[in-house]
C-alpha cells in the first residue's frame, strides 16, 4: 500500500511501526505531511469494522481515519465513516469549483 500511495501522490509513504510507546498503535501506512491515518488489513475475512475503529482510536487529532482491506487477492476496499467521506467530498467539490474559475 505504501508503494501504491507513493506512486499516486508523488509523496513518500512508509510502512509504519506496528506499536508506539504506551501501547498505542501507529498507522500501518503514513506520510509526514498529509493528515491521514491508514489501517490496512488483508486475509479471507479481515475485520473491517475493527480496522476502522482502530484507525479512529489511534489517529492523531485532526487526522482522517481510514481503513483499507484486501480480501483474499481481491481489489482492496476503503472504509470510512459517512460523515468523513461527505466532508472530503464537499472539499473536493469546492476545489473543483475554485479550479474552474
Amino acid at each position: 500500500m505504501a508503494r501504491t500511495l507513493t506512486e499516486l501522490t508523488g509523496k513518500k509513504w512508509k510502512r509504519g511501526l506496528q506499536a508506539r510507546a504506551g501501547g498505542a498503535e501507529g498507522a500501518d501506512v503514513y506520510t509526514e505531511d498529509l493528515p491521514y491515518h491508514f489501517e490496512c488489513k488483508k486475509g479471507k475475512r479481515p475485520p473491517l469494522k475493527g480496522a476502522l475503529e482502530q484507525a479512529e482510536r489511534d489517529c492523531s487529532e485532526g487526522d482522517v481515519p481510514i481503513a483499507i482491506a484486501a480480501i483474499d487477492r481481491q481489489e482492496p476496499i476503503v472504509l470510512m465513516r459517512l460523515e468523513v467521506f461527505l466532508e472530503m467530498f464537499q472539499n473536493h467539490l469546492c476545489w473543483l469549483e475554485h479550479r474552474s474559475q
